[in-house]
């Protein structure tokens, strides 16, 4: 779902550089999370429901705040989610400094993203969630391919661009904010696989959207493999895993763009 958001969000802003967290999910579910773990809740499934309800607090922050006037652009969407992670962020580190050795333990290493809270309950709770947002953001994917064209060429083929930008951002950020909820703040995978897949199957957002769902799984999935065998017995943290990967090729992006002198 990390990955499907991703290829959302780049083809809604064009922006190569566009994440799942540009919003700012991880940083609204990680004040949730601290919330919930200094107020004392011990349950399994309060830590990911206070993620789910900080990241939906958030991204619900920027969408009335960019959207005041019926409309918005994407510099104004971008510009208050930095402005609302910032503010999240502040209010995290402030929970994490107040908080006991044994909760600051727990905020941090849920911050770090890992899969070792998953459990079949977890999973049955979120899947449909994720099923129907993405089931949905696959049948849009032509208004997406017409809104890469630009908002005024995708208004003369018939598209609405306040409507799809509102809806596809809309399940974007609810899958990215369940994926936070499970498995805390996992970097870049957003990032890299849309573009390989890009690479790979063209700029089409019918073949594109389902292949990064499915290529963000498996690499997930190889990561994790990764977490748990490098350090035997103990297992790193999967975000530690995917920003190595993540992080060079984000230079990467950056320094093409640096060169060729515009987005590319």
């Amino acid at each position: 779902s990390l990955a499907l958001s991703g290829t959302v969000m780049q083809g809604i802003f064009r922006n190569p550089l566009a994440t799942p967290y540009i919003l700012g999910v991880a940083s609204g579910g990680s004040a949730g999370a601290a919330t919930v773990v200094v107020l004392g809740f011990v349950s399994n499934y309060a830590l990911p429901l206070g993620a789910l309800i900080g990241a939906l607090t958030a991204v619900t922050i920027v969408y009335r705040i960019s959207w005041s006037r019926g409309s918005s652009s994407s510099y104004t969407l971008i510009l208050a989610g930095v402005a609302l992670s910032s503010l999240f962020s502040a209010i995290t580190t402030a929970l994490i400094f107040i908080a006991g050795p044994y909760e600051q333990h727990r905020v941090l290493f849920w911050m770090m993203g890992g899969l070792w809270r998953s459990s079949w309950t977890l999973f049955k709770i979120l899947l449909p969630i994720v099923t129907l947002g993405a089931g949905i953001i696959f049948a849009w994917s032509r208004d997406l391919n017409a809104l890469a064209l630009g908002e005024s060429a995708a208004a003369h083929l018939g598209v609405k661009p306040e409507t799809v930008k509102k809806t596809l951002l809309g399940l974007a950020t609810t899958i990215t904010a369940v994926s936070v909820a499970a498995a805390g703040s996992i970097g870049f995978v957003g990032l890299v696989i849309p573009h390989i897949m890009r690479m790979i199957l063209g700029p089409d957002h019918r073949v594109l959207l389902p292949a990064t769902a499915l290529g963000g799984g498996v690499f997930l999935i190889y990561t994790d493999v990764m977490a748990k065998t490098i350090m035997q017995p103990v297992e790193m943290p999967v975000g530690v895993i995917t920003a190595f990967f993540g992080a060079p090729f984000f230079l990467y992006l950056l320094r093409k763009k640096i060169v060729g002198g515009r987005m590319r």
